[in-house]
């Protein structure tokens, strides 16, 4: 069965009839487990927002057109909360990342948010490194007008006066920025294949035991 053409993956059925079929084929007899197999994985905080995948995220997450994504953060961009929009990289330069403290600095100070705050506070806490020269978030190479979008870290004066959409937004940019100092998140994986004289079939499962800050602000949880 773990080479059916029924399967769309080693784990599950095309249709739901033909998985019912299945597992009913089990029933009142005797199965042996024939394999399981345990790993550990680990999964960093992705690449920072370009204007693509800002949208992208923006659209899956409020509902909102690309373009209404744009305006927004040309907005914030306009009060100085955020670096410039229209860029198709999603890593800093090094230039950027040798001062990137400041930014953070700057949140720290200037951003006036529970949820927020308490990211930092652990990073402080837990004395997470800021230096990010030697990581896939930094590459010069990357880059052809501007960087990814970030916080500056400034500009606070103006964020009390902006939309509770355009919050959202910002606190999502926020997010995805601190999300890169942070640990990853990690699972414990276990595969287990279990037989009779007819059939097997195979079981996959992931735990995640440790999660990052990426994790943490996920819509929704991997399975």
């Amino acid at each position: 069965m773990f080479e059916s053409p029924k399967l769309y993956n080693d784990s599950g059925f095309k249709k739901e009839v033909d998985a019912k079929e299945f597992i009913t084929g089990f029933n009142g007899k005797t199965a042996k487990i024939v394999e399981v197999k345990k790993s550990k994985t680990k999964e960093n905080a992705p690449l920072l927002f370009n204007l693509a995948e800002i949208q992208n995220e923006c659209t899956k997450r409020f509902k909102i057109k690309p373009d209404e994504t744009l305006a927004i953060i040309q907005e914030l961009y306009e009060k100085k909360l955020v670096t410039y929009p229209r860029t198709d990289a999603r890593v800093l330069s090094t230039a950027v990342a040798k001062v990137i403290s400041k930014n953070l600095n700057g949140l720290a100070k200037g951003f006036k948010d529970e949820e927020i705050s308490g990211y930092i506070k652990k990073m402080i806490d837990e004395k997470y490194s800021t230096n990010l020269l030697k990581t896939k978030y930094v590459n010069d190479s990357k880059i052809t007008d501007h960087y990814a979008i970030i916080p500056t870290g400034e500009g606070f004066g103006n964020y009390d006066k902006l939309q509770e959409l355009q919050k959202n937004v910002y606190k999502l940019i926020v997010k995805r920025f601190l999300a890169i100092f942070y640990p990853p998140a990690e699972f414990n994986k276990i595969s287990v294949k279990v037989r009779n004289r007819e059939r097997g079939i195979k079981h996959k499962r992931e735990n995640l035991c440790k999660k990052g800050l990426f994790r943490n602000c996920k819509t929704k949880a991997r399975t």
